[in-house]
């Protein structure tokens, strides 16, 4: 059976013994079922590997420089929607691939902070930390969204659906032990009493212990509370660093919940297999950790942040042991979510200039690169230029009138990434090694050999690479 990028493919076809016969593309929606997608894609093309090192992240274009802020994945309709707190009814963005990003209407300009998906009700709901009791909205398909009435105006941080309860549950930083609301259909909802008035930043179902967790970034020794239904609400003691807590996830397979901090040293990361009891881990990096993720197929925690330099991403494959890695673009990094359809992490930045998402290299057994897997398509205009790495399987069209310079880049590559110029212009491309890097050519052959002529460089490893085409 040919591996397949089922979140982006147009038909699914040649899939033995009737696998996912039941699969489904209609229109923009893509209907899968997620125990067919298990069994498609893991373990053969999903082994248990680590993707997130090196250079593995790719900045994407975003539509609209709003401050993204929540995102989630709906395999249902292959779809990630982000919300954003700022913008001018533009507040949500959606994407099929992670790649390809559409900015939709959204019916106020509330600012909208999280943002989940319903499988049983094929609803999106979002809520916002501010508005005049219209903190929800929903929408069926991530286009068309409307306005829900809310029962309070507290400022609404963090949603979450819990299929085995049939609710959505919302947690919130502000009101008088009124922190928390439910509703069975994104529609009605109901305040619940919470037990302290602690700024809960974020909640989390886990399915296998039927327990809602919230974490809060105020309070003394009782940042967590969980509940068994959303209704009733029990404080649990934290360990003594009071961090400020803003992100919690749970992992089925390793049967434990991970809550990350803003603050602290060396210490912004707390695990619990039961929510009750939590246990400090060693965080590598203090950077103000604001969003966190779980891949089953990978068997990975992802985190991002709003600090640091070159390393506001950290991943852990126990909760216990986290190492940072290297992103594209030291933006405010505030929301995460992973689709396994695509095999991608995606992360939305709050901060950047047309370049406020970041995906992870797929986990499938090919590269991903997008929609159709088409090349990424880019025109240079200078007349001298350096190798990036997000440059990796892009197509740069170098186009001036006079003689231009290319310097391959040795620190930024790795092994199996490739580039391809063609001169657009006039000018001819000539390519030289960065210090550290050998550059091989045919007869030592290092410049392009009139307009239009095409060449790739292909890394061997990160510091040897070869360049062949149209080359003088």
């Amino acid at each position: 059976m040919a591996d397949k990028q089922l979140g982006t493919l147009s038909e699914i076809e040649d899939v033995s013994s009737g696998d996912i016969s039941h699969a489904v593309h209609a229109g923009n929606s893509r209907h899968v079922f997620m125990s067919s997608i298990k069994e498609f894609i893991n373990p053969a093309n999903v082994p248990k590997r680590d993707y997130l090192t090196s250079f593995d992240w790719r900045t994407q274009v975003s539509s609209v420089d709003n401050g993204w802020i929540g995102i989630t994945w709906s395999p249902e309709l292959g779809l990630f929607a982000t919300a954003s707190i700022n913008g001018t009814l533009n507040r949500i963005m959606t994407s099929p691939d992670g790649v390809n990003w559409t900015t939709r209407t959204t019916p106020v300009d509330n600012t909208w902070r999280s943002i989940a998906w319903s499988p049983e009700l094929g609803l999106f709901a979002a809520v916002s930390s501010n508005g005049t009791l219209d903190d929800i909205m929903t929408s069926p398909d991530g286009v068309t969204w409307t306005s829900r009435t809310t029962p309070v105006n507290n400022t609404w941080r963090s949603i979450i659906w819990a299929p085995e309860l049939g609710l959505f549950v919302a947690v919130s930083s502000t009101g008088s032990l009124d922190r928390a609301m439910t509703s069975p259909d994104g529609i009605n909802w109901t305040i619940r009493v919470t037990p302290t008035s602690n700024n809960w930043f974020s909640v989390i179902w886990s399915p296998e212990l039927t327990l809602l967790v919230a974490v809060a970034s105020t309070g003394t020794l009782d940042r967590v509370m969980t509940s068994p239904d959303g209704i009733t609400w029990t404080i649990r003691v934290t360990p003594a660093s009071d961090n400020d807590w803003v992100g919690v996830e749970w992992s089925p397979t390793l049967r434990l919940f991970v809550a990350i901090a803003e603050t602290g040293t060396a210490d912004r990361v707390m695990t619990s297999p039961d929510g009750i009891t939590w246990t400090t881990r060693v965080s590598p990096a203090d950077n103000d950790w604001q969003s966190i993720a779980w891949s089953p197929e990978l068997g990975l925690f992802c985190c991002g942040a709003n600090s640091g330099t070159l390393d506001r991403v950290m991943t852990s494959p126990d909760g216990i042991n986290w190492t940072t890695q290297t992103n594209t673009t030291d933006n405010n990094w505030r929301g995460i979510a992973w689709s396994p359809q695509l095999g991608i992490f995606c992360h939305v930045s709050s901060s950047g200039t047309g370049n406020r998402v970041m995906t992870s290299v797929s986990a499938h057994a090919y590269d991903y690169i997008g929609a159709g897997h088409q090349l990424i398509l880019e025109e240079e205009t200078g007349t001298t230029y350096s190798t990036a790495v997000d440059d990796k399987l892009k197509y740069i069209e170098m186009n001036n009138a006079g003689a231009i310079a290319v310097t391959v880049s040795d620190v930024t590559h790795a092994a199996g990434d490739e580039i391809t110029f063609e001169q657009k212009g006039a000018g001819v491309i000539t390519f030289a090694a960065g210090g550290g890097l050998t550059l091989n050519s045919r007869g030592s052959l290092l410049s392009t050999n009139g307009q239009f002529a095409v060449c790739t460089i292909k890394f061997k490893t990160a510091s040897l690479a070869t360049i062949f085409g149209d080359l003088v």
